[in-house]
Order: C-alpha cells, then structure tokens, then sequence
C-alpha cells in the first residue's frame, strides 16, 4: 500500500512500460519486512548489481516451473552516477544499480524491492531499449515511500524485449534488501503474488478474469489491492453502492475500479467513518483520487467539504464529469506524516449516467 504524495508516480510509469474458506493469501508479502543479510544467513543468494547501466548486466532467469526468482542486493560500495531527480520528482543521491528483465508483450510482471534495516528509502525506476538511466523521465520513476518502506509495482509488458531494472535510494549512503521478481499467470489455478484473487482458487469469493475481487455493496474491501492491477472492482450495477476499508500503515493505499457504462457518465465518491458519519476534524489525513481509464492518469483530487473533514469528489468537480465510458479507478490512502492510528471508513461510490 502506498504513500499519498508520490503514489501518483506508480500509476504513471506504468504508462511508460505497458502502453509502448480455507484459503489465506500471504498479505505479508506487501508489508514492509526486513530483508535476510545478504548470503550471510542463509537468505537468498546475492545479486551483483552493475554499477553501471550500460555496462553488463544480470538478466533475470526463472528455473523451470517457476513464476519467481528472489535475490539480495547491496547498492553501498557502488557509484552514484545520476541524481534520478528526473525520474522521481525527487532527488536520490545513493548509490544505484541495475539488472535486467526479458518480457513478452501482454505479461503480467511484480516487483518487490525490500530494505533489510532501518534508515532506508528504497527508489525504483525502469527503462525499455536503451539502458542510459540520463534518459530516465519522471513517468519512469517510482519513489512512492518513503524511509523504511518498501516499493512494489506491477505492470504488463507493452512489448516484447528487455526491461532494465534500476535501485537507486533517497539516502545517499544506499542500503542492503531483497528485490523478488513475479510473473503472476491469472487463471492456472494458483494465487500469487501480484493477483488479489484466482478464479476457482475461493468460492467465497467473486474473482474476475483478470484476477480482481469484485465487491457487492455492503462488502469491505479484500486485500491485496494497493494498485490497478489489483484494485477491488466495485459492482456499481444500481447506480451507487457503499463499501469499507481500513487505511493506517506507513505507505497503505486501496484501490477501486469503477465502470462507466455505454454513452458515459460521471462518478461520485466520498469518504466517511465506518459508520457513514461525517468525519470529525481529528480523524486521520487521508486522501482520495480519482484515476483515469488506462489507470494511469490521475484526473483530480478529492477535497473535504462541509462539515466532514473526509475528501469527496461531487458535481463541481469538473473531473469527474462527462466521463468516457470504461474503467476508472478510485484510491484512497493514507497521509503517512499525519496518520497515527488506523482509520476504518465507509466509500460511497455513485456513477451518473445522462
């Protein structure tokens, strides 16, 4: 789950890398987790990232069968030969280094970059075709947490052919972590990581052909579902519905995907306690944005109104107004600096049609 002001950055660097009950699913493979020493303590074995993204790099290579491939790293020792400012909106003055990843067009990909102590701030970028982090833009650069997070992103391949991977830090003395790569297959009858669900997998829940939770109103959320990819899709069939949620956690996020029928429309949402009350003004800071079709753009940002100290978005927000039909999606997450305790709430979620 990710944090407020960077998460934006997520979304976008997917536009740069996909457009050219008995069953308990492992939630804790999205929480921040210390990673094993590297090759010291029986963790997995360690990967010599290149110093230098032109120079020769590891390239990523799952045994048979697998669907993942686990390695520990460590960017102190190495060079810091680009600020990666472009890339994240940010500067990232530690060391960075690269590996990378051959992707067929229309895979689905995670990647988990873990921190093994305290004290740093893991960033992520990647680049397609030419391994020159100089050309690294902001679309390309994730930094969505902060100190002593992890980042995480999914994305499908856009086109076939190689990915570079770089790890670079907002602290400039770099750090030791973990770095697990995914290629999660929807419908071979296994969860894994980078899917909130499996058709067939759990019958208590209604699973998507694209490995999505569909939420009924009146349901809570189902994690995982910190990105598009995995967002909880809403069914919105009779025009507006309710559903709950709990942020809280440093760099905690939950996403909804939202449709707009034919001949288009307009959405409404709005954030309210668990009991759909207004918010009191002492209630945790949290954020909502409402993303546009390609779950890349973020069209606008909620704003608190009236008496609750919640965001909403309604009918002045021009937005969310006369929307294409297609897939939306709603995120809501938590202000990190602000949060002190967990904040259970209620979304209202309404499409408008002509």
């Amino acid at each position: 789950m990710l944090r407020a002001r960077s998460f934006p950055m997520l979304l976008a660097i997917l536009l740069a890398i996909a457009t050219p009950g008995c069953f308990v699913f492992d939630e804790s493979l999205y929480m921040n987790r210390d990673a094993s020493t590297p090759g010291t303590d029986g963790g997995p074995p360690l990967l010599a990232l290149a110093d230098v993204c032109t120079g020769e790099l590891p390239v990523v290579t799952f045994e048979d069968g697998a669907t993942s491939w686990l390695r520990s790293f460590d960017t102190r020792g190495l060079s810091d030969d680009h600020s990666n400012l472009s890339c994240t909106g940010r500067p990232s003055p530690g060391p960075e280094g690269f590996f990378a990843i051959d992707m067929t067009a229309g895979e689905r990909w995670h990647i988990h970059v873990r921190r093994r102590s305290s004290g740093a701030d893991p960033v992520l970028y990647l680049l397609r075709q030419i391994c020159d982090e100089r050309n690294c833009d902001r679309p390309n650069g994730l930094d969505a947490c902060r100190t002593d997070s992890d980042e995480h992103l999914s994305l499908v391949a856009g086109q076939t052919g190689r990915y570079f991977v770089g790890i670079d830090s907002s602290n400039s003395e770099g750090f030791a972590g973990s770095v697990e790569v995914f290629r999660p297959e929807c419908g071979n009858g296994v969860q894994e990581h980078g899917e909130s669900c499996e058709p067939g997998v759990n019958p208590s829940l209604t699973c998507s052909d694209q490995c999505r939770v569909v939420l009924a109103g009146g349901a809570s959320e189902h994690e995982v579902n910190d990105d598009a990819f995995m967002a909880n899709e809403l069914d919105v069939t009779g025009g507006a519905m309710s559903v709950g949620g709990r942020v809280g956690a440093l760099c905690e996020l939950d996403v909804y995907a939202v449709d707009v029928p034919e001949g288009g429309g307009s959405i409404r949402a709005s954030l309210r306690t668990a009991g759909g009350a207004d918010c009191p003004s002492n209630t945790p800071s949290t954020e909502l944005q409402l993303v546009g079709a390609d779950g890349i753009v973020v069209l606008g940002t909620g704003t608190a109104r009236g008496a609750s100290s919640c965001p909403s978005i309604d009918e002045t927000d021009s937005f969310a107004n006369g929307l294409a039909a297609g897939r939306y999606h709603l995120r809501v997450y938590a202000v990190n600096e602000a949060i002190d305790r967990p904040f259970d709430y209620s979304l209202r979620v309404e499409v408008v049609t002509p």
